[in-house]
């Protein structure tokens, strides 16, 4: 039994490393897998087997190597991800049409940002694994949750891009279905809040009606865009497809809506 428990222990030792007695004292030695030179280590086992591996460990493959550091010097946390993140990548990137980002869409990524800095602010970027990212998603209705989801996936992929981690914890995971449940207004109800609301609404209220153009399309048209009879328009969602502005003539009420604004600063 003796016998079986020395060589169970010394199968445990690295390559290349031995033991010989001499005068009634074990010694101990590495043999070099390069030179093939052996190389004296005293009896100290511990001393000696510390001082093999530590060898070892400085020649081993890259992969290895990556794993060592990151064990003995942990990752940059999500806080300080989440500072790259929106201090110098979010500022650089560019829409379609080369403009910067739009202001309310940087605040959503602030936001979104935020709720993963407050979960996990001190956590190594290596260590935040799907189980993690799940708890923070089922903490949310469908649609935040979807919204979450889509920002940590970014947020990770650049981290897996600039060396933080080797895979995205976010893929794998579903993205929830969202029920909208929408009521259209009908005309009685659009009437009685019209006629409840103060006289500058009531003019909105029917210049969005007349026009068919979005509420926050028309709170930016400047009052020189009226002119001549003829009334010029820029919408939003198609400015970035180069048709965002076009110039038409209204008929009869919807001039009259103008008109009433245009008298009304």
């Amino acid at each position: 039994m003796g016998r079986q428990r020395k060589e169970k222990k010394r199968a445990e030792w690295p390559s290349g490393f031995k033991a010989r007695a001499k005068s009634g004292r074990q010694y101990y030695s590495y043999c070099d897998p390069v030179s093939g030179r052996e190389i004296g280590l005293g009896v100290d086992l511990q001393a000696a087997l510390k001082a093999v591996r530590l060898v070892q460990r400085r020649s081993a493959p890259d992969a290895v190597q990556s794993l060592i550091a990151r064990i003995e010097q942990p990752g940059m946390t999500i806080a300080e991800h989440a500072e790259w993140f929106l201090g110098t990548h979010l500022p650089s990137r560019r829409r379609k049409n080369g403009d910067a980002l739009a202001t309310g869409t940087l605040e959503n990524y602030r936001l979104m940002i935020g709720k993963a800095v407050a979960a996990w602010a001190r956590v190594p970027v290596p260590d935040v694994d799907r189980a993690m990212v799940v708890a923070e998603l089922d903490r949310l209705p469908a649609e935040s949750a979807n919204r979450l989801r889509s920002v940590l996936q970014q947020f990770f992929a650049h981290a897996t891009a600039r060396g933080l981690r080797d895979d995205n914890p976010v893929d794998g995971t579903v993205k929830r279905d969202v029920v909208r449940v929408r009521e259209r207004l009908g005309k009685s109800d659009y009437d009685a809040i019209h006629d409840a609301a103060p006289a500058w609404i009531q003019r909105a209220m029917t210049l969005s009606l007349l026009s068919l153009q979005r509420p926050s399309d028309l709170c930016c048209v400047r009052r020189d865009a009226w002119a001549d009879g003829w009334w010029s328009i820029e919408q939003s969602k198609g400015r970035g497809h180069g048709v965002g502005r076009f110039r038409f003539k209204p008929h009869r009420e919807l001039a009259g809506a103008i008109a009433q604004c245009m008298n009304h600063p």
